[in-house]
């Protein structure tokens, strides 16, 4: 029970984090395995959930884009946009070896990420605010509470 509460407030705090960035319609629109040419997603490899699968599949967790450059998982100089996912459900199931840090993801579309983490184990993500609601919150709401909390973190 713990280990999915604190799944769910990671992917909140992702969700506040992808409320603050600018947005694109091309980012949301485009198609996967192009590069995003503004907005949030401006030099990132837009990927799907094949691709995803297939660098997990092969332990690389990075997809070779378009223009050759090596996109990872972790934040790095070439980055993965993920907002165009709907599902994360059982996407590092079993992985035993991940852990990176993927707190850059775009959630904001994603409706599904059951068994996500599943006997992940290395998988140490960073959640430090946690807040339990009995309903769902309104996009004011959340980003009230990001704003509420966002100077403790540097943003």
């Amino acid at each position: 029970m713990l280990f999915r509460l604190i799944i769910i407030i990671f992917f909140n705090a992702l969700a506040f984090t992808a409320l603050s960035v600018k947005t694109s319609a091309d980012c949301y629109s485009a198609s996967s395995n192009t590069i995003g040419s503004s907005g949030q997603c401006n030099g990132m490899l837009i990927v799907d959930r094949t691709m995803l699968d297939t660098a997990i599949a092969d332990n690389s967790f990075s997809i070779t884009g378009p223009d050759g450059n090596l996109y990872t998982f972790a934040d790095s100089a070439y980055n993965i946009f993920t907002g165009q996912m709907t599902s994360l459900y059982g996407l590092f199931r079993d992985k035993t070896s991940f852990n990176a840090d993927i707190g850059y993801w775009d959630v904001s579309n994603v409706k599904s990420i059951g068994s996500m983490f599943r006997l992940a184990f290395k998988f140490n993500g960073n959640i430090s605010n946690v807040s339990i609601y009995n309903r769902a919150l309104t996009a004011a709401e959340v980003l009230q509470n990001y704003n509420a909390t966002r100077g403790r973190y540097g943003i």
